[in-house]
């Protein structure tokens, strides 16, 4: 779904540089997880991004226009805190399978 920004955003106050930087880190960090090393791995990671980028959104939807007075800080706390709760866990990654071929290869 795609949504522009309402005219309460361009009504109320321009969103600061220093919150936009705050924002993007947020959804890189909610983005940029590991990538999986099978195809096994890959599901639990896709579900995992899926439930990242869903709150990803809603923050961003609510900073750009959903919600007339956005809190960006609150909003990204909020994403972290989401993010905290679905953390990039519980499949082995790519860097985590090379590290094991290594690491049998050398004994």
């Amino acid at each position: 779904m795609q949504t522009t920004p309402s005219p309460a955003r361009s009504a109320s106050r321009p969103l600061d540089g220093a919150q936009a930087t705050e924002a993007l880190r947020a959804v890189l960090e909610a983005l940029d997880i590991p990538h999986a090393a099978t195809t096994g791995d890959q599901a639990t990671r896709d579900a995992i991004l899926t439930e990242r980028a869903g709150h990803a959104a809603v923050m961003l939807r609510g900073i750009l226009g959903a919600d007339p007075w956005p809190d960006v800080p609150w909003s990204v706390a909020y994403l972290r805190g989401q993010l905290a709760k679905h953390p990039a866990a519980g499949y082995r990654t790519w860097a985590e399978r090379m590290a094991e071929i290594t690491a049998a290869s050398a004994s």
